[in-house]
C-alpha cells in the first residue's frame, strides 16, 4: 500500500479532531498532509529532530507553517504535552521502533498511556503499523508485532472501542482506540 492510500485512510478514519498529534513523525510527511487536509493544527513528535528541517520547509512549500510544529521528544516521555489536549493522534509505523530491540511490550505500552494522557476524553488513537511475517522483517532486518500483541498494546494503555482492519490481505494493520473518560492512567 502507497503512503498516499495509508494517508488518505488516516484522514478517513481521525477526520477533522483538533488538534493532532503525530508521534514518530520524522521528516513530517504525515503531520504536512493532515495539516493540508484537515485545516487543523498538527503537532509532531519525534525522539530525533533530525527530519524538522524538511517538515518545516515542506509546510511552507503547502502554505501550512501557521498549523504545524514539531518537537523533540520521546514518546515514553509526552510530560512536556499538556494533559487532554489533543482530539487524535496517530503513531504510524513507530511500535515495533518503540518496542526495539527485543519487541516488549512495556515501551509502546508507556508511549501509548502517554498518548492517552494527552488525548482529550472521547479522544481517537490510530496505530498504522506492519504484521509479524511482514516483508520488512527480511528486506530491513526489522521485527514486527503480531495482531494480539498490539491489540494488548492498546487495551492495557486504557484505550476502548479498539477497531482492527487489515486492508487488502496486507500484513498491515490499521488499529482505533477510543479514550473513555472514565480510567486514571
Amino acid at each position: 500500500m502507497e503512503d498516499s492510500e495509508v494517508y488518505e485512510r488516516i484522514f478517513q478514519k481521525i477526520g477533522t479532531c483538533e488538534p493532532i498529534l503525530d508521534v514518530g513523525c520524522g521528516s513530517g510527511k504525515l503531520v504536512n498532509f493532515l495539516a493540508q487536509k484537515t485545516g487543523k493544527q498538527v503537532i509532531g513528535v519525534d525522539i530525533s529532530q533530525e527530519g524538522f528541517a524538511e517538515a518545516y520547509r515542506t509546510a511552507r512549500e503547502i502554505g501550512v507553517t501557521h498549523l504545524v510544529s514539531c518537537c523533540k521528544a520521546d514518546a515514553r516521555l509526552l510530560s512536556d504535552l499538556e494533559q487532554d489536549y489533543f482530539g487524535a493522534a496517530v503513531c504510524v509505523y513507530v511500535c515495533h521502533e518503540i518496542g526495539k530491540p527485543d519487541l516488549k511490550l512495556d515501551g509502546p505500552i508507556k508511549a501509548l498511556q502517554q498518548v492517552w494522557r494527552v488525548l482529550k476524553p472521547g479522544g481517537k488513537i490510530l496505530i498504522v503499523d506492519f504484521l509479524k511475517g511482514h516483508e520488512g522483517e527480511i528486506t530491513w532486518g526489522e521485527q514486527f508485532y503480531t495482531r494480539s500483541q498490539l491489540q494488548t498494546i492498546m487495551k492495557t494503555a486504557g484505550f476502548e472501542q479498539i477497531s482492527v482492519e487489515q486492508p487488502h490481505k496486507e500484513k498491515m494493520l490499521f488499529l482505533l482506540g477510543i479514550k473513555s473518560s472514565q480510567k486514571e492512567v
